[in-house]
């Protein structure tokens, strides 16, 4: 009985909760799985409850900031008077 409790534990944990984070939040799953990991590594409990809304939202900023970078006329030169 407690083999089948483990194995549950372990499917659900690795399997199915990286692959439902990550269509919630539209990371791939093994981003999902280092963020969890990494965020379990420099601070417990708390990080790993933390890591995937700051991964997903850093993956936001950066997505935003390449989409901005890209488009003609945002050049950050442009708005320096006397240029």
């Amino acid at each position: 009985m407690l083999g089948v409790v483990v194995a549950v534990q372990v499917i659900e944990g690795n399997l199915l909760q990286p692959v439902i984070q990550s269509r919630t939040v539209s990371l791939h799953p093994a981003v999902v799985m280092l963020a969890v990991t990494g965020g379990t590594a420099v601070a417990g409990i708390l990080g790993a409850l933390l890591a995937v809304p700051l991964t997903a939202a850093a993956s936001g900023v950066v997505a935003e900031w390449r989409e901005t970078a890209g488009r003609p006329g945002t050049s950050q030169d442009a708005d320096v008077p006397g240029s």
